[in-house]
């Protein structure tokens, strides 16, 4: 299953357990293929670090061909629209 993961203030020890298995295109950016147990280890490591992140997987429960999941990240939301996922930053503002 591809698999790609974008990490926010991630832990040394967490981007060098992502850079086993995979790529790192470019910082706090990885992809690769890899099986469900990993990828489940994956989101139990994001979740107990204090980093937060949004993961992309491959998936045919929707029509684009891919799913998003989103990891301790507050200010972030998924939203479904008809079968298109998107991601809604929330903005906070003084007012």
């Amino acid at each position: 299953m591809w698999v790609v993961i974008v990490l926010d203030n991630p832990s040394s020890g967490l981007c060098g357990y992502f850079r086993r298995y995979l790529l790192m295109l470019r910082t706090n950016l990885f992809a690769g293929n890899v099986n469900k147990k990993i990828l489940n280890d994956f989101i139990e490591r994001i979740k107990e670090s204090c980093s937060s992140a949004i993961v992309l997987i491959q998936s045919k429960k929707h029509d684009l061909g891919f799913e998003l999941i989103k990891c301790h990240k507050a200010d972030l939301s998924i939203v479904d629209l008809d079968g298109f996922q998107a991601i809604r930053r929330t903005i906070k503002t003084d007012r």
